[in-house]
């Protein structure tokens, strides 16, 4: 097996214990036990951990086993500051480039959502909610702004499935309003959108 292909079994696998809560904020990641779980060398666990800190899902000290970040709440208010201040450039470069596919695409993510007002599954809504957003960064043509928002997505993906406690009806309301903007190439009712959205999650 190749040394990339054993790296990618490892970053699954943490990835996975992630959203399964399997391995939750502060926890150590241990390489040697990392290993036997995954039948892989501990060369390979130290690359899909490198990969994972660089995403900003794991922090390391030399001397010190890496582990799961543990955002506390002054840096994400941080993080959701300066994602606000990317995505909205983004969305503008985004509101006249995005097609009629990614305005249905957004809109039948924004209707999944709909589903979670009456039985709340942290998991998928965060997938779904990185999706919708997602369908507005991908269309605005700069690789460097996908770069930069998927990093720091990545630190509240791990804020929004075990510390926040906003009610899902006001960040369904707000991706309602992206959607509405979207659909008219309303910038500016499209920043006030994101900002409710991004506000709502710190």
């Amino acid at each position: 097996m190749r040394t990339s292909d054993s790296i990618d079994i490892v970053y699954n696998y943490i990835k996975d214990q992630i959203v399964s809560r399997g391995i939750f904020p502060g926890n150590r990641l241990i390489e040697e036990d990392i290993a036997r779980k995954t039948g892989v060398s501990r060369i390979s666990v130290r690359g899909a951990l490198a990969r994972l800190e660089n995403e900003g899902y794991v922090e390391s000290s030399p001397n010190r086993s890496a582990c799961l970040i543990t955002p506390s709440k002054e840096e994400m208010v941080q993080v959701f500051e300066v994602r606000l201040l990317l995505e909205t450039a983004a969305a503008r470069l985004a509101i006249d480039k995005i097609t009629d596919e990614g305005i249905e695409a957004m809109e039948k993510k924004v209707k999944e959502c709909n589903k979670f007002v009456e039985k709340f599954n942290i998991t998928e809504y965060v997938a779904i909610n990185r999706e919708i957003h997602w369908e507005i960064i991908g269309a605005c043509g700069n690789p460097y702004y996908e770069k930069f928002l998927s990093e720091l997505y990545n630190k509240c993906t791990i804020y929004l499935m075990f510390f926040d406690n906003s009610e899902i009806g006001a960040a369904i309301e707000s991706h309602q309003a992206m959607l509405d903007a979207v659909k008219k190439r309303d910038i500016k009712a499209l920043e006030k959108a994101l900002k409710k959205d991004l506000c709502v999650s710190m």
